[in-house]
């Protein structure tokens, strides 16, 4: 009986293990596959850098739907006020889909997410980045405001949602508020 349970243990580990390096490997090749596709339309190395932490930080979502801990609103907003409208556009797009699709999190919200980080990256690279707090902020409570009332809306509203709001809401501010100074450093070497 005990070598049973062990050989059955033992499977369930190798299963999982086999599982994992799948992922892994579908993970890595589309990140390298998404890399490429933005440096071929010279998008900053700086910048591609900035969508694989995106994408990488929705990981989460995958085992938490409601969990708002995600960088792509934050990047998206930077990349707009430091490299323009299209790099920030794309920045923000190609990190949220990636990072949606990969965290199995596609719903009626991508919609939203679209046009909400298009708008987003307009907006922002209308700024100089030393003002990247207030207009982070700014634009943080505005994407939240239609984030509400879209899904209100649409009528999906509920406590998946209002949790995905407060966490995304905290995450990010406390992102904008302990990073923006040095983000704004690092933009007078990126550009």
């Amino acid at each position: 009986m005990f070598k049973e349970i062990v050989m059955n243990r033992l499977s369930a580990f190798a299963e999982a293990h086999r599982s994992l390096i799948k992922m892994g490997l579908i993970w890595g090749a589309l990140l390298v596959l998404t890399s490429v596709f933005l440096y071929s339309y010279g998008i900053n190395p700086a910048a591609i850098l900035f969508v694989i932490i995106a994408i990488l930080s929705m990981t989460g979502m995958r085992y938490v739907p409601w969990l708002g801990i995600e960088l792509c609103f934050f990047f998206t907003v930077y990349c707009s006020m430091v490299f323009g409208i299209i790099p920030g556009i794309i920045v923000g797009k190609v990190s949220n889909i990636v990072g949606i699709t990969l965290a199995g999190q596609v719903d009626q919200n991508i919609f939203y997410d679209f046009a909400a980080f298009f708008a987003v990256a307009i907006i922002a690279s209308m700024f100089p980045i030393q003002n990247l707090r207030i207009v982070a902020f700014a634009l943080l409570a505005l994407y939240h405001i239609g984030y509400v009332s879209f899904n209100k809306l649409v009528g999906s509203w509920d406590s998946q949602n209002l949790l995905y709001a407060i966490t995304n809401i905290a995450f990010n501010a406390f992102v904008i508020f302990f990073l923006s100074d040095e983000m704004i450093s690092l933009a007078a070497v990126l550009k």
